[in-house]
């Protein structure tokens, strides 16, 4: 699809990074995704797929800084960009970056606006996809030593769990 576009639209650069990524070229989808920002600085979605890639280079303070700018982007956008459960994601992933790089007192905002979020607007069977945020907002909690904040979101993970009768695999969460 991507070559059958011109490269002035910038869901050129969005999609031939995604054929890039798709088949594990990095440096080729790096390099697609530069020159779309270079052309679009302020398209929100060639801003969201950068900073998710940038996590496959170990480069997390890239990655980061490309999804806030693309969240913020998108703010100003009456008609947004990104969908509801991907700003979710969105979220999530930056909560992930911290995380990975054990910075838990930068991660629990992100992670707890996210889980927060969750819990009040989705429906049950969108809400299992987000345990592990849960889970690494309790460990998070526990690691920075807030043991009451990590006590009740763990009390929340028990409970999503046993939700409609299903037990999860909780092998991703110890």
């Amino acid at each position: 699809v991507a070559l059958l576009m011109d490269d002035s639209d910038p869901r050129f650069y969005f999609l031939e990074t995604w054929c890039y990524w798709g088949i594990n070229d990095f440096d080729k989808a790096r390099s697609s995704i530069e020159i779309g920002l270079y052309k679009f600085p302020d398209n929100v979605k060639l801003n969201y797929l950068k900073g998710k890639l940038y996590r496959h280079f170990n480069r997390s303070e890239v990655g980061i800084e490309y999804i806030k700018r693309a969240l913020s982007l998108d703010s100003l956008n009456e008609e947004r960009q990104i969908e509801y459960v991907e700003s979710l994601l969105a979220l999530d992933l930056i909560g992930d970056y911290y995380y990975d790089n054990r910075d838990y007192k930068n991660c629990i905002p992100y992670f707890r606006k996210c889980v927060e979020e969750v819990r009040l607007n989705l429906p049950d069977s969108l809400r299992l996809d987000f345990l592990s945020s849960i889970s690494r907002l309790a460990g998070s909690y526990d690691d920075v030593d807030m043991l009451d904040s990590a006590l009740y979101y763990s009390e929340i993970i028990i409970g999503e769990e046993f939700k409609g009768g299903t037990v999860m695999d909780n092998s991703n969460y110890a």
